[in-house]
């Protein structure tokens, strides 16, 4: 997409996302934070799925529109960054910069490669 517009809902072609309640966006930033390898803030996308689905068995992208989960947090650039490894294939997922510098974390650029 371009840059000046949002990801559009792979289920219904809302170019916004579905509300996400705070509750699941702190649930959600806090997985990502607890699984970055050595505290770097990039957490790598099939495991934070299992840590997620872990701790909250009912949570499903596809409640919020997206078939799939990298879809779902590419919709919410104001929560969360992505990036790709140099594999190509690896895609690693952080709390956004700004967010990060807020709650005083670790702002650093890890394992994700860019």
């Amino acid at each position: 997409p371009d840059s000046d517009e949002s990801p559009k809902n792979e289920l219904n072609g809302k170019t916004s996302p579905n509300r996400v309640s705070s509750n699941t966006l702190r649930m959600l930033k806090s997985a990502v934070d607890d699984i970055s390898p050595e505290g770097d803030g990039w957490a790598p996308l099939g495991r934070l799925k299992e840590t997620i689905l872990a701790r909250r068995p009912d949570f499903d992208t596809r409640s919020y529109g997206f078939r799939k989960f990298s879809s779902f947090f590419r919709a919410h650039p104001d929560s969360f960054e992505l990036t790709i490894a140099s594999d190509k294939t690896t895609v690693y997922i952080r709390v956004n910069n700004r967010e990060r510098i807020a709650q005083g974390l670790n702002g650093t650029h890890g394992g994700g490669g860019n």
